[in-house]
């Protein structure tokens, strides 16, 4: 059991092969290649978090390994959030202001969330008793955080589609303990 803070990011990334007469071969992007790079906007979502996690650790080829499973509750600091995107640029003078791209997102009306998550890892004991974790973490939730959509303007076809924030990652974890026991900590005296 334990209690911490979170933050979520959110980000958009598009990369694509602009049409041979686009105007995203003109103006700003008439010097770029003929894939276009677009991202940016960054969102965090604030969040208390409670994870319930349960552990077992076993000695394999002599290396202690840990594996568990568990639960998280995510308790939104703020949970109403909206966040629109409006890119503009020009392609001479009497062409400024063209829109090319927006993108809007906002909150899911929730303020409590679940997630699941399980992890592997490898502990190192240091001569006081205290130890290194090192894991590799799996989170899935079947909550979303935002929804919204995207949408490009003046390409030659239509180009538009969704967008959702979770809190579904793969990441790495690396944790310090401490031993708070006085049994070990005088058998090390010994």
């Amino acid at each position: 059991m334990g209690a911490g803070f979170g933050i979520a990011p959110f980000n958009w990334s598009y990369y694509f092969k602009a049409p041979e007469n686009s105007i995203f071969r003109t103006g700003i992007y008439k010097d770029s290649y003929e894939y276009l790079d677009l991202n940016g906007y960054d969102y965090y979502s604030m969040t208390y978090v409670f994870p319930i996690y349960l552990s077992k650790m076993v000695e394999f080829k002599e290396k202690l390994v840990s594996i568990g499973i568990g639960i998280k509750y995510y308790s939104l600091l703020d949970k109403t959030f909206e966040g629109r995107v409006n890119s503009y640029y020009y392609i001479d003078e009497n062409n400024t202001d063209v829109q090319d791209f927006e993108f809007y997102l906002e909150d899911t009306g929730r303020k409590h969330l679940f997630s699941y998550f399980v992890k592997l890892g490898l502990i190192k004991l240091t001569k006081k008793h205290n130890s290194f974790h090192f894991n590799l973490v799996a989170n899935y939730s079947p909550y979303k955080l935002g929804k919204g959509w995207y949408k490009f303007h003046n390409l030659t076809y239509e180009s538009y589609g969704t967008v959702e924030q979770n809190i579904n990652y793969i990441g790495l974890e690396f944790t310090y303990g401490f031993t708070l026991s006085k049994r070990l900590k005088d058998k090390q005296v010994d």
